[in-house]
């Protein structure tokens, strides 16, 4: 893990003490990190006065750090009121988890690691003018007419459209009831102020060929090298085994749907393939997608994890097809978990006996897995399982069809250039774990059945796989059995990888069979310990695995998003913790860890004693057999009855949010009370722009760059 500077007015925390601009320690032959934090305490106002007027290496001269949008630095910030000062200590400190790993030596101010610390989830908007907020509106207004005529009792059109006329000539286009409802809070003025700042920061880091990113395994944002970041990217898609640059890339001469009628047309009639095709082909999906990386800081050197996000592209229809056809064949096989809680359910009545556990992982899996060999795998594993019959062929082979067609768009832009991916399974489709899934199950198949008879039990989630042995089915002697039982759980993984025909390989990643030894797995910690209290004096806890790396930067709850947004989420979490402890003291540590962790960003303690307390351990067994979350603890066995009759209108989170929420509130009041419609009208708030998506606009205009 980085290490964590802490500075306070008491002292230096932690192994190292220096400040947000200090120099960066000159390493040679690797990147150069410093990992920044930072709590809000009383500091020297002089010290403060030199931090905010250091000038900005890299802008023209004369121009310095304290413009007037500039806040005081965390450190500066003296005065406190008299309800800050009887809280306790611990919930005064904000920490600032911001990283650098740049090879420049440039000084960066104070106020661009303040701006960053609100978070990749900060919410920053600008305040929307007239005629946006009319556009807004307009968009809303037609919606609703669209929902409420889709009711058979809309019978009073005259007295509906008044309503809307009303809204929009009160609350809209009325200035001064958007100045005193939305633009004096507190929440709208500061998220407009982070906006301007924003902006200033990344001015800073597009003069220093910098540029702001998120890490990987939620380590917050780091600073690193345009230059840095360009070179590793395309290292990624030079691999000439794995990706092939399209020149003159047109999405016109694929002729995707004549391509996919003309593979359907071969087991189906022309009236269906071309039904299907209709149905698949989307004539407005050309959004080629755009990788992009997430720094690995916790590995060393650093690398990037490619992220493909796939949205809007021309396959995206074709996939969640292919994922509906075959997502439940997948269900039938009780050793691939969906998450987590599946393996808990699994231990459960096995906790008191001896065990033998190993993890492995599979390296590099979606990229090993060869195209072809995945589509032959899918079908030799439907014939054998009976699910693919000489009645039901058309299905299948439009589905395999379905799945080339996905290997055939499979396309990705980075930096100006296109690149088709000619191995492995897609980056970023919906369909390439289910893919997976089966093609692992077919190689699976061979060799379960004889480790089950071993007593062998082996699980796996995607690439991480679980073996476990349990002195249930027969007691383990001594150590050297234990080693033994090992060496043949790593034996199974040599029999997979010969069967895939060397594609697939295995990586151990833990191993524990003594008491005091644990194995990680997924977000679970399976550790061994001594209890006399038991038969066997052995006993399996399940408690919630932390990784070391992860910072637990959560949404800043001052942020501009709902209120629901940043804490519904809460309960969640909450929730998680109670599934996955096997005992109440796991649960109450874990519970005790989530708090600290809130209140280090500044979360209400009220409000996340509400929402913790909504579940508790005793409902653990109802929530593993999978209960709905409790609402509240009064009538946590009420179901609403009134869900069906919602209808959901999607609000952008912008500036003219809190606006639009309410018009639909009142519109839905005299809805109801005129009996116009009998839906409910619900706002439905979508993520809005968040500081990263504002720092990241360098990684998409790299097209033709060239390092200075």
């Amino acid at each position: 893990a980085p290490q964590t500077s802490q500075l306070s007015s008491e002292g230096s925390e932690g192994p190292s003490s220096q400040t947000p601009h200090s120099q960066p320690e000159k390493e040679t032959g690797r990147t150069t990190k410093r990992f920044i934090g930072f709590k809000k305490t009383e500091g020297s106002e002089t010290a403060s006065r030199k931090r905010i007027g250091q000038k900005i290496e890299g802008r023209k001269e004369g121009s310095k750090a304290a413009d007037p949008e500039i806040p005081r630095t965390e450190a500066s910030q003296v005065k406190r009121s008299a309800k800050q000062k009887s809280r306790p200590a611990k919930f005064q400190s904000k920490k600032v988890f911001v990283n650098v790993a740049s090879q420049q030596n440039i000084v960066i101010p104070s106020y661009v690691f303040s701006t960053l610390n609100l978070g990749a989830n900060f919410q920053i908007i600008s305040p929307p003018s007239l005629q946006s907020r009319r556009e807004s509106w307009k968009g809303v207004a037609k919606e609703i007419k669209e929902i409420v005529r889709e009711d058979n009792s809309f019978t009073k059109e005259n007295s509906f459209n008044n309503i809307l006329e009303a809204v929009n000539f009160v609350m809209i286009n009325n200035e001064s009831y958007f100045n005193k409802t939305v633009a004096s809070s507190s929440r709208f003025r500061h998220a407009v102020k982070i906006n301007k700042l924003v902006q200033n920061v990344f001015d800073f880091l597009n003069d220093n060929e910098l540029m702001c990113i998120l890490a990987d395994k939620n380590l917050g944002l780091t600073i690193i090298d345009k230059s840095w970041y360009f070179e590793n990217m395309l290292k990624h898609f030079n691999r000439t085994d794995v990706f092939e640059l399209c020149e003159g890339f047109d999405l016109q001469q694929l002729h995707v749907s004549a391509w996919l009628q003309s593979h359907l047309r071969k087991y189906c009639s022309i009236k269906s393939s071309l039904d299907l095709t209709l149905a698949i082909i989307d004539p407005h999906a050309q959004n080629l997608p755009q990788a992009y990386g997430l720094i690995k800081l916790h590995k060393t050197p650093y690398k990037l994890r490619i992220i493909t996000p796939v949205v809007e592209w021309v396959n995206v229809k074709a996939a969640v097809e292919v994922v509906r056809r075959l997502g439940d064949y997948v269900k039938l096989f009780n050793h691939v978990l969906a998450n987590s809680s599946d393996l808990v359910r699994e231990f459960q009545g096995l906790m008191s006996y001896d065990f033998v556990l190993a993890s492995f992982d599979v390296s590099d899996m979606y990229n090993s897995i060869g195209q072809e060999d995945c589509l032959r795998r899918i079908e030799v594993l439907a014939k054998d399982h009976g699910w693919w019959t000489d009645k039901n062929e058309p299905y299948w082979r439009q589905t395999m069809v379905l799945i080339e067609f996905v290997f055939h768009t499979s396309y990705v832009g980075f930096g100006g250039r296109v690149f088709k991916q000619k191995r492995g399974l897609p980056m970023g489709s919906p369909l390439s774990p289910v893919l997976a899934n089966l093609y692992m199950v077919q190689l699976e198949d061979v060799c379960i059945s004889s480790m089950r008879q071993k007593g062998i039990f082996y699980y796996r989630y995607l690439d991480d796989v679980l073996f476990f042995y349990s002195s249930l089915y027969a007691p383990m002697e001594n150590d050297r059995a234990k080693f033994r039982m090992a060496e043949r759980m790593a034996h199974f993984c040599k029999l997979l990888t010969t069967f895939s025909d060397d594609s697939i390989t295995f990586e151990r990643t833990g191993e524990a069979h003594n008491p005091g030894q644990y194995v990680d797995y997924l977000d679970l910690k399976l550790e061994i310990s001594l209890d006399n209290r038991m038969e066997r004096n052995k006993v399996l806890r399940l408690s919630v695995y932390d990784k070391p790396t992860n910072l637990h930067i959560y949404t800043d709850p001052s942020t501009f998003y709902p209120f629901h947004y940043i804490y519904n989420w809460i309960q969640g979490e909450n929730i998680r913790l109670i599934r996955n402890s096997s005992t109440s003291t796991a649960y109450d540590q874990s519970l005790l860890d989530f708090k600290k962790f809130l209140h280090r960003r500044a979360y209400g303690q009220d409000l996340v004693e509400k929402f913790c307390s909504l579940n508790y351990y005793g409902d653990r067994c109802e929530l593993l057999d999978g209960a709905k979350p409790h609402k509240t603890r009064n009538n946590a066995r009420d179901i609403n009855q009134d869900n069906h009759r919602n209808r959901y209108i999607t609000v952008r989170n912008n500036g003219s949010r809190p606006l639009l929420t309410s018009a639909i509130h009142v519109v839905d009041s005299f809805v109801n009370t005129l009996e116009i419609s009998e839906r409910r009208l619900v706002p439905v708030v979508s993520r809005g722009k968040s500081i990263v998506s504002v720092m990241n606009q360098a990684k998409k205009n790299l097209a033709g760059y060239q390092p200075q």
